[in-house]
């Protein structure tokens, strides 16, 4: 209360200003008045960290953790060493990863394979280097027969695991059911120069 009395008697107009204002009004958990600030400083100056910062905190009050997030992990990129900025953006990261996938045991017990299904891109959309969630995804696709999907998650996660050898059979497999020959068999030709004369590939080339 004494801060925003003292922000009070200013006349400028100053970034500083402001997100002194927007940190006042959300400990206060006036959020209305926190994000009306905090956009002002960052009408001044985009790259203000600590209303990017702020904003970010506002969302994590109000549960908006997708938003906050994605806050987080931009100025991860134009402030790699900022160690809270690191603290924040690996808490939100883990705990919606570790909640999502939760959610999705449970979808799937209950046969909600569409919310289990959301609930796993959801997951992966925050731990995207998780390569296993992306698996079940395009796993599910393909068991549901929509293989233009299976073939996308498939794909992303052979350009992280170009040489995941099951994986390769599987985005062959689901190229032949979708009658992209080309593809399947430059997939082959690409198995057969790491294990030349396997039969069954050859086989599967012819």
């Amino acid at each position: 209360d004494l801060a925003i009395k003292h922000f009070q008697k200013s006349n400028s107009a100053d970034e500083k200003l402001f997100v002194g204002f927007g940190y006042a009004y959300l400990a206060k958990n006036k959020i209305q008045l926190a994000r009306k600030n905090f956009e002002r400083a960052l009408g001044i100056n985009p790259d203000n960290l600590h209303a990017q910062f702020g904003m970010a905190t506002m969302y994590e009050q109000t549960g908006e953790k997708e938003n906050a997030f994605l806050i987080y992990s931009k100025l991860r990129i134009s402030n790699p060493e900022h160690a809270w900025v690191k603290v924040r953006y690996e808490f939100i990261k883990s705990t919606q990863t570790e909640f999502f996938l939760k959610e999705a045991a449970n979808f799937k017990n209950q046969q909600d394979m569409n919310a289990y299904i959301d609930a796993l891109i959801r997951a992966s959309q925050y731990s995207p280097e998780i390569t296993d969630i992306q698996v079940e995804i395009g796993d599910h696709y393909n068991f549901q027969e929509q293989y233009k999907e299976a073939a996308v998650q498939y794909e992303k996660v052979l350009e992280k695991l170009p040489n995941d050898e099951e994986l390769q059979l599987k985005l062959a497999a689901v190229y032949e059911k979708m009658h992209k020959f080309d593809s399947a068999v430059m997939i082959y030709q690409k198995m057969l120069e790491t294990k030349p004369g396997d039969l069954d590939i050859t086989n599967k080339i012819n």
